[in-house]
């Protein structure tokens, strides 16, 4: 079942019918509901344990092009797709089964972007024209229907069946980051430019192909949606502030810097203190919440639960499951340790990327699977 074009019928019959609902997953779909595992507002100070809790990671006797770049893995660790060196192919391996297959670029388009979809085995793939006109086009990889001849499906306005062509400024132009939602059928881009000058956009498969135009912030970082309402959430590196697109900053405690982590499947928002590369504070909790008739509201200044770290840690380092763990990575001695369990967590190899409640790590050339669980 294709990502956007399962929702399109869906869409059809609120058109035909006038019913003011919300569009909702088909029962097929697997949207995480899990909540996090802190019940209480307190703050937790993290003490270093003695004893590791090791995972073996599968056995899986698959190796990774020793070219491979931007390697990401689909949300339960089924496929891993890359680029084959600097601007090469992109490939995707089945690793239930060692398969591997090179994914073909539309005609006169080239590759700009990719990332799995965070419920479902399917990549999105954003490519960018070398003709004569500038724009970028998404496209859509089922990689559970995988064969040597298989082709992304261009993603299309599905009301007027036409084309989807994502303006660009120049030919310098790239998409630099993607999130999207399939509860509301909406992609979001950052699109950067000259100067490293990025813009947010946003494509709906009905109807919407527009930029935040009141956006005005230009440093943009890390960008990541809700995944059941439709709102955008970005790091404005300018300020070191954490926004809702059209909306404005969060507020925690009094606090406005912030970096944004990432989510969790109940929607809840991770945050790190402090707008450097470092933090010794996450705060969590959800920015929405019922106006009592039903309709969902964005909270700037929620209430969210605080964890101090016993020691300060990089960023970069910090991985939020899709069922709330919160996890540090230790690339010295080789370990994720739980920053509320304390469970350490051994791995082999270096990590490339993360998965739903996983991660994949390569050693000598072999592709391992972890799990945090």
């Amino acid at each position: 079942m294709k990502f956007f074009r399962s929702l399109f019928f869906k869409y059809i019959r609120f058109f035909v019918t006038g019913l003011a609902v919300l569009l909702v997953v088909e029962s097929g779909a697997l949207i995480y509901v899990e909540t996090s595992v802190l019940q209480e507002k307190t703050d937790v100070k993290v003490q270093v344990v003695s004893q590791k809790a090791t995972v073996k990671p599968a056995d899986l006797n698959i190796f990774l092009d020793s070219t491979a770049q931007k390697v990401k893995v689909s949300y339960n660790g089924e496929y891993l797709a890359y680029t084959a060196g600097d601007g090469g192919s992109l490939e995707v391996i089945d690793l239930t089964n060692g398969k591997k297959t090179q994914i073909p670029m539309a005609q006169d388009m080239n590759l700009s972007y990719y990332k799995w979809v965070y419920d479902r085995d399917q990549l999105i793939i954003a490519e960018t024209s070398n003709g004569d006109l500038d724009y970028a086009k998404l496209y859509n990889l089922d990689a559970d229907d995988l064969t040597s001849n298989s082709e992304p499906t261009e993603i299309r306005n599905t009301v007027q069946n036409t084309a989807a062509e994502i303006p660009l400024a120049s030919k310098s132009s790239t998409i630099s980051g993607m999130d999207f939602s399939t509860s509301t059928v909406t992609t979001y881009l950052k699109i950067t430019g000259k100067n490293s000058h990025s813009i947010l956009w946003k494509f709906n498969v009905p109807d919407e192909n527009e930029a935040y135009s009141s956006i005005t912030v230009k440093n943009i970082g890390n960008i990541q949606c809700l995944k059941n309402e439709s709102e955008l959430l970005y790091e404005d590196l300018d300020n070191g502030r954490v926004c809702v697109a059209g909306q404005g900053s969060i507020k925690v405690d009094g606090k406005t810097q912030f970096r944004l982590l990432g989510f969790d499947g109940a929607d809840n928002v991770y945050l790190a203190g402090g707008s450097s590369g470092t933090t010794d504070t996450v705060y969590y909790g959800s920015i929405v919440s019922d106006d009592g008739n039903g309709n969902m509201t964005v909270n700037l200044n929620p209430d969210m639960q605080k964890i101090s770290l016993s020691q300060p840690a990089n960023v970069d380092d910090i991985y939020v499951t899709m069922s709330g763990g919160i996890y540090v990575d230790d690339s010295v001695n080789d370990t994720f340790t739980n920053i509320v369990t304390n469970k350490a967590i051994s791995y082999h190899g270096s990590v490339e990327c993360f998965y739903g409640n996983g991660f994949i790590t390569v050693e000598n050339g072999e592709i391992l699977q972890n799990s945090f669980e």
